[in-house]
């Protein structure tokens, strides 16, 4: 089963610690970027853009309104966070000195 997000241009998601960054969006596609890499992301194919996970392209229609939205697909060992959620998490692991 997909993980659904919907997105916006600049947000940003992280797979494990690594930031995925939506760049643009159009009536067909997403562009990202994770680790310099970019790419454009449609409904067409899944694209693998880290080891293991794979993102598509949604849209979900509410009242005449196109809604984007990125369909992960990965195993449930990576963990795939929006940014708020991604720093509160980081906020509340202790440290060890």
């Amino acid at each position: 089963m997909a993980l659904v997000l919907g997105v916006v241009e600049g947000a940003r998601i992280y797979i494990d610690d690594t930031p995925l960054d939506v760049l643009k969006i159009s009536k067909t596609s997403i562009s990202v970027e994770i680790l310099g890499v970019g790419y454009i992301l449609s409904q067409n194919e899944s694209v693998e853009v880290y080891p293991k996970v794979f993102v598509s392209v949604g849209v979900s229609k509410k009242r005449d309104v196109a809604l984007p939205r990125l369909l992960f697909e990965a195993p449930r060992d990576i963990a795939i966070n929006r940014r708020e959620l991604y720093e509160q998490r980081k906020q509340k692991v202790p440290h060890i000195s």
